[in-house]
């Protein structure tokens, strides 16, 4: 069969694990990428309306004549898939099928859009495969576990499997798809393991906990010999970093032992990962360096202790800076992450955050706005505070708004919610003086252009290291999207 998938704006390893396994059996396997840069850096101006390419896309997938059409999907991204598989129905008479974060946590609403015939709940490793055997030999597509299927009609409901647990069974993801599109240039995006022990509860993990029973092993992990295997079947593409996407970095202990000593000898590419307070030891800040990151990123989100325990954080203060010293004395670079605007988020308790940032001084600060993600417990808590009316409550369903750009709850502090998500990575790279004497002022001023522009010009200074390469990536992106004549498509052979 001849299976396209549609990606908006990154590599999707998600995506690419599945083409692999889809070529391993033999199919022809494509995608249409949108890079998304009507929608870029956070912010969108009219003019970026016009590098929106949706009709090319709708003329190369009638061009690839495909057998099934397969969209992944994050909350975010769904009014885009959805608007593009809207056209796409007008074109092509052959079964959608849709997966992701989104249609995982909300697929009755997704179902309910009357667009897609079936709907993949979690991981799709074992049941899109499935799904395509049976579409091909007329088998019976309603009672493949991880499925929702509409035939005739009928919406089937089926049950989640259980999750796969050798990592290293799985065939190496096929990049090649998402480089011919020019979805990445130098830098590259990897895993070396699916899950997150904790459940902050604003956090797509916290559904994903919810899932699934207690006794199932959630996180998983890939051995070092395959995580070294996969990365040496992507130098044909010459990178020169890799950004690798676990959820938390290096948590199993044996394989940090292993890969601290082997990846450096090697592979030897700098990388940037995510760490954790609770994660990080002497020790393991001790073999990130040894093994070369170049940044490490670790989730703060506030520096209110009864706040992050509303988010099921148990760490203190004085966790979180020892974290950080370890990383500062072994010479990794450190990127913090905060998140403002929960629930019952204060003024006060947001200027706590700017004074733990100040403490932790590190290398650069990343900022977002709390977004309520479907089915979290982060969700239902604010439902039931009544600070969602009803069409708060659709919108967010739709995955309308962003975490970089929007409140989407009736949150009294807004506005300093706004302003220092926008102002706080700048301030943070500059003398304590200017903190005290002019963000506290700032904050409280009403959110404009003014405050949005400050926050857009500061972007190249924050991390110079991991701005060059989002420049090159972009920019690569569009150059494939100027020249680029047919689907991208990797054959089975």
């Amino acid at each position: 069969m001849r299976i396209l998938f549609y990606y908006r704006g990154s590599e999707q390893l998600g995506v690419e694990i599945l083409a692999s396994i889809l070529k391993q059996q033999g199919h022809d396997v494509g995608l249409i990428y949108d890079p998304g840069a009507d929608n870029v850096f956070y912010f969108q101006l009219p003019i970026f309306k016009l590098l929106n390419i949706d009709k090319r896309l709708i003329k190369e997938a009638i061009e690839f004549k495909p057998d099934l059409i397969a969209f992944s999907c994050l909350t975010n991204l769904y009014p885009y898939v959805k608007s593009l598989a809207t056209e796409l129905k007008n074109h092509l008479d052959v079964p959608f099928i849709i997966g992701g974060v989104h249609p995982t946590t909300v697929p009755q609403k997704v179902m309910d859009d009357n667009i897609f015939d079936y709907l993949c709940v979690g991981e799709g490793d074992d049941a899109l495969p499935e799904l395509i055997t049976a579409l091909e030999t007329g088998g019976d597509t309603t009672k493949i576990p991880n499925l929702w299927a509409r035939v005739n009609g009928e919406v089937h409901r089926n049950a989640v499997r259980p999750l796969i647990q050798d990592l290293d069974s799985q065939p190496l993801p096929c990049k090649d798809l998402f480089y011919n599109s020019g979805a990445f240039y130098r830098s590259l995006l990897m895993m070396t393991s699916r899950g997150c022990p904790y459940k902050c509860s604003f956090c797509i993990n916290n559904f994903y906990h919810q899932m699934r029973g207690e006794k199932e092993k959630f996180v998983r992990q890939k051995s070092v010999s395959y995580t070294i295997k996969e990365i040496h079947s992507y130098m044909k593409f010459r990178p020169t970093s890799i950004d690798f996407q676990d959820d938390i970095f290096g948590l199993n202990k044996s394989f940090m032992d292993e890969f601290a000593d082997r990846y450096p000898k090697e592979i030897g590419l700098p990388f940037i990962c995510n760490v954790h307070p609770l994660a990080v030891s002497q020790k393991h800040a001790q073999q990130l360096k040894k093994a070369g990151v170049a940044y490490a990123q670790m989730g703060v989100q506030s520096g209110d202790t009864d706040l992050r325990k509303w988010m099921h954080r148990t760490e203190t203060n004085e966790q979180i800076e020892q974290s950080c010293r370890y990383l500062k004395e072994a010479g990794v670079k450190l990127n913090t992450e905060f998140i403002f605007g929960f629930p019952t988020e204060t003024s006060e308790q947001m200027w706590e955050s700017v004074k733990l940032i100040n403490r932790i001084n590190s290398d650069s600060t990343a900022t977002f706005v709390f977004y309520p993600f479907p089915e979290t417990e982060a969700y239902s808590q604010v439902d039931g505070l009544g600070l969602m009316d009803e069409n708060q409550r659709k919108s967010v369903h739709e995955g309308l708004g962003s975490y970089h750009t929007t409140v989407m709850i009736d949150q009294p502090y807004a506005k300093e919610a706004l302003n220092l998500a926008s102002l706080v990575p700048l301030f943070n790279m500059l003398p304590d003086f200017f903190t005290d004497k002019l963000l506290k002022k700032m904050y409280r001023w009403n959110h404009g252009a003014f405050i949005r522009a400050i926050g857009l010009l500061s972007l190249p200074l924050l991390n110079p290291w991991q701005f060059k390469d989002r420049v090159f990536n972009f920019s690569h992106m569009l150059i494939r999207l100027i020249i680029r004549p047919k689907p991208r498509t990797q054959d089975s052979n």
